[in-house]
């Protein structure tokens, strides 16, 4: 999606959540969860929603408000992908990282265990390798998917 541009305020009702922009209706909305804001030199991932009420500029709090230029500012908003947010949020590309590379480590682990191996061994030392890597991996995408969709 290409850029657009919008004026913002404080004064809505009801208020946004903390790290959440409204946009007026009748404004072009953005097509996913997350928009990134840029606007006085600086860039900011939010997520979107609409207002309620009948005002014609986004809403945002005040102190995100004050890092855009404050009341009436106009600032420029675009959707982000997937790819934008975990690239533009080190906490959540370090998390995906772990992620990936547990995945990868249990993979790798039952490969090992039960391809090149003979699985009629039935290594206790290899079943618990792979299940706590299986559990390790699972626990890693599941805390990568909460950071995600708290974002």
């Amino acid at each position: 999606m290409a850029s657009s541009k919008v004026k913002i305020t404080s004064k809505c009702a009801p208020p946004p959540a903390d790290g959440q922009i409204l946009f007026p209706s009748g404004s072009p909305t953005p097509a996913g969860r997350r928009v990134l804001i840029e606007g006085n030199h600086t860039s900011k991932l939010m997520k979107a929603g609409m207002r309620s009420d009948g005002g014609n500029a986004a809403c945002l709090l005040g102190g995100a408000l004050a890092g855009f230029g404050g009341e009436g500012a106009e600032i420029d908003y675009r959707t982000v992908g997937f790819l934008g947010v975990v690239s533009r949020d080190r906490w959540l590309a370090l998390q995906f990282l772990v992620s990936l590379l547990t995945t990868l480590g249990a993979l790798i682990t039952a490969w090992q265990s039960y391809i090149t191996d003979s699985a009629a061994d039935g290594s206790f030392a290899n079943d618990t390798a792979v299940a706590a890597l299986v559990i390790a991996a699972v626990i890693a995408i599941v805390k990568f998917i909460k950071e995600y969709r708290e974002l």
